[in-house]
């Protein structure tokens, strides 16, 4: 069909910490924990129709497109699991 085109993409990333991180010696991330709210997969595909206008050598545009975003997390800070006095494990 003259004026449709469509295109698809895909992406995939291992994005975790190198190494342990650290404040003022408090454990915040171990390493090899995921990086906060990095989704690891996506995905996406979009079909766009271009048609001109009558004689006016103007066109127009009908688009769809449709995104995937795997699940993101947020993890706990590890020093939020431990009490600041004491080192007792807080549940």
């Amino acid at each position: 069909m003259t004026g449709l085109t469509s295109g698809i993409n895909a992406s995939w990333n291992l994005l975790e910490m190198d190494s342990a991180v650290y404040s003022r010696g408090v454990p915040l991330f171990s390493k090899g924990d995921r990086l906060n709210m990095s989704p690891e997969t996506g995905a996406g595909a979009s079909a766009p129709y271009t048609f001109p206008l009558r004689t006016s050598g103007l066109s127009g545009e009908l688009a769809a497109s449709a995104n995937y975003t795997s699940a993101q997390s947020f993890g706990r800070l590890r020093a939020l699991d431990r009490s600041c006095l004491g080192g007792e494990t807080r549940l």
